[in-house]
């Protein structure tokens, strides 16, 4: 494995399935960017196969403002072997934010966008761009968020061959459970990010809850997600699929385990085939990052 090292960020998972990518095949690959504020993932996906054939993925050290993010992410992407490259057959950038908007697409405006934002967030109209993308496959549900004019210009710039395609994290979270369930009752996933729990509650293929919570202890993980499911009229014993950063021999998920009983480790999504090279990450890791080819 080769880890790349950074003052600013550092290369912390690399995975190439280095017999099967080439460079003359890239008009074939799609590339998907996952962009944080303390994190990016990179995914190359061929587009021929479902075969994943890259993941990368960085932890960055937070910039005081939005050009100095930006510019750190063209950094990563500059020195990167592959990124810079301006052939790929779809690019995909998918932003983590806790700014957005779930808003039914019958009531849907798109010159009305930055007003659904401002009713659960103050919006900065100076310096961020409001962006809106389809959160479920039957585009029943339109995700209204906004991120920093520097990243979305430098984006553009830097892939202007492509008319890049913005999402949102939830926007993959929630194709991605959708693609996993297989029954018609209420299911509970959770993702464990770096920095956030996702919290996505459905029945059957109907989306009935999504939000996002910071986490500063552990205690945060049982208290918000006792609340949701009491809001939610769930017991604590319905089954919970667990995504992310989080694994089953882990302190934290065996703590979990024993307040939510139901609790069980979620996998990858099966539209994708994953190399032998995967095998090294967990299978409930980056699923998030495995959903964004689910976002079409």
């Amino acid at each position: 494995m080769n880890i790349i090292s950074k003052l600013n960020y550092q290369e912390v998972h690399h995975i190439l399935d280095s017999e099967k990518l080439s460079i003359d095949d890239l008009h074939f690959y799609d590339l998907f960017l996952e962009i944080g504020r303390k994190d990016m993932q990179a995914l190359i996906i061929d587009s021929r196969d479902s075969r994943c054939l890259l993941l990368d993925d960085f932890i960055l050290q937070e910039a005081d403002n939005g050009q100095e993010h930006a510019m750190l992410i063209d950094e990563i992407i500059e020195q990167h072997p592959l990124l810079p490259a301006g052939f790929w057959k779809t690019v995909t950038v998918c932003i983590k934010s806790n700014t957005f908007a779930l808003v039914p697409a019958k009531f849907f405006k798109a010159e009305q966008a930055s007003n659904y934002l401002s009713l659960v967030s103050p919006v900065v109209h100076s310096n961020s761009t409001t962006l809106s993308s389809p959160c479920l496959q039957d585009e029943s549900v339109i995700n209204v968020f906004n991120t920093h004019n520097n990243l979305v210009e430098m984006l553009q710039q830097k892939y202007e061959q492509k008319t890049i395609q913005f999402v949102h994290q939830a926007n993959s979270l929630i194709n991605g459970c959708f693609s996993e369930t297989k029954t018609e009752g209420e299911q509970v996933n959770i993702l464990i990010d770096r920095f956030y729990m996702h919290i996505i509650v459905s029945e059957g293929q109907q989306l009935r809850f999504y939000n996002q919570f910071a986490i500063k202890k552990f205690d945060d993980y049982v208290q918000y997600l006792m609340m949701i499911l009491s809001e939610q009229e769930l017991s604590r014993h319905c089954p919970i699929k667990v995504y992310g950063f989080i694994a089953d021999d882990s302190p934290h998920f065996k703590k979990l385990k024993e307040v939510f009983t139901n609790m069980e480790m979620g996998q990858r999504p099966k539209t994708l085939f994953y190399p032998y090279h995967f095998d090294e990450i967990k299978e409930n890791a980056y699923f998030d990052v495995f959903s964004l080819s689910l976002c079409k």
